[in-house]
């Protein structure tokens, strides 16, 4: 399971800073401011269990391009079937003679195909199965293509991959647990801690993602939520925010996060640089202390330093 870091965790900061960053937001704000049973049910075989969604992942699909095109060379005879083919430890080779063999009713789709375990072989049956079913149509190759990669060694997908599969299942087997699937399959996942901060180096555009969808999760899918992670998304993409823009996300994060006197409280950091970035262009007038907590934001956004590694000073300990 990953590791999942509370609030409290990606939001370490001096409360002193944190009330001073509200109250300058108040001041800026407010005046100071199938027919039968085997077509209509599709079980998920332990086989591709490993296939596990990587939002942040390149997945190796040149291994597939390869099976495909061995499968064509030997469809046109300018290569032959080796005798060991099904115990061969060359998968590529393995999965396109089975594929062939399979296609040319060379060798049968056993009977009890299902428990195999051998995971080419499953994945070719399966294709096999299901055009014999359905006809040679591209969601039958996703189904069998996603159930191939893990024993080629694609150990993690791409979000879109995993989800074209469900769609391809609830293509070709529309029952109701195929829909939910499908609709929990298409839910954003959530990556939070040092993940999510390697996801912010890797690509920045994911990671705004990612941010706007906590917000949602944390507070609801209300307007002043997309106007705090378009305020954020631009302000990571270096994309330049005018000052009415600055102006309505602090308004809006003020509307998200109301702020009570004398409650404990503190903002994720990510929040905080956004209000000393938004406060900055709109030319507040800004203490020593928080001067000096928004050039240390910056220099470490420079350098790639996640904020949690910021050292604020004794000055800013609780």
């Amino acid at each position: 399971m990953k590791n999942r870091w509370s609030q409290n965790e990606t939001s370490v900061v001096a409360p002193s800073l944190s009330f001073f960053l509200l109250f300058l937001t108040l001041c800026v704000l407010f005046g100071c401011e199938n027919t039968d049973q085997t077509r209509t049910q599709e079980s998920l075989n332990p086989i591709a269990v490993s296939n596990l969604p990587d939002d942040g992942a390149t997945e190796t699909v040149d291994i597939l391009s390869r099976v495909e095109s061995t499968y064509q060379q030997l469809n046109a005879g300018k290569i032959g079937i080796p005798l060991n083919w099904d115990s061969t430890q060359n998968t590529v080779l393995k999965a396109a003679c089975a594929r062939y063999l399979l296609s040319r009713e060379k060798i049968k789709v056993p009977l009890d195909w299902r428990r195999i375990e051998d995971g080419i072989l499953y994945a070719e049956y399966k294709r096999a199965d299901l055009i014999k079913q359905f006809g040679d149509i591209p969601q039958v190759h996703t189904i069998a293509d996603f159930h191939l990669r893990s024993p080629l060694g694609i150990k993690r997908v791409t979000r879109e991959t995993f989800i074209a599969y469900f769609e391809a299942i609830y293509f070709l087997f529309p029952t109701e647990a195929h829909r939910l699937a499908l609709e929990e399959a298409r839910k954003p996942e959530l990556i939070r801690g040092p993940e999510l901060e390697a996801l912010r180096e890797e690509n920045p555009e994911l990671w705004s993602q990612q941010i706007r969808h906590q917000l949602v999760e944390e507070h609801g899918d209300i307007p002043e939520v997309h106007i705090v992670a378009d305020f954020i998304r631009k302000l990571e993409l270096q994309i330049p925010r005018t000052d009415i823009e600055c102006r309505d996300f602090l308004i809006a994060h003020r509307q998200m996060r109301p702020f009570k006197v004398n409650e404990q409280f503190h903002l994720p950091l990510d929040e905080q640089y956004a209000i000393l970035e938004a406060q900055d262009q709109l030319k507040v007038k800004m203490n020593k202390l928080t001067l000096d907590a928004l050039e240390k934001f910056r220099e470490a956004k420079a350098k790639g330093i996640s904020f949690r590694l910021i050292d604020w000073g004794e000055d800013d300990e609780a």
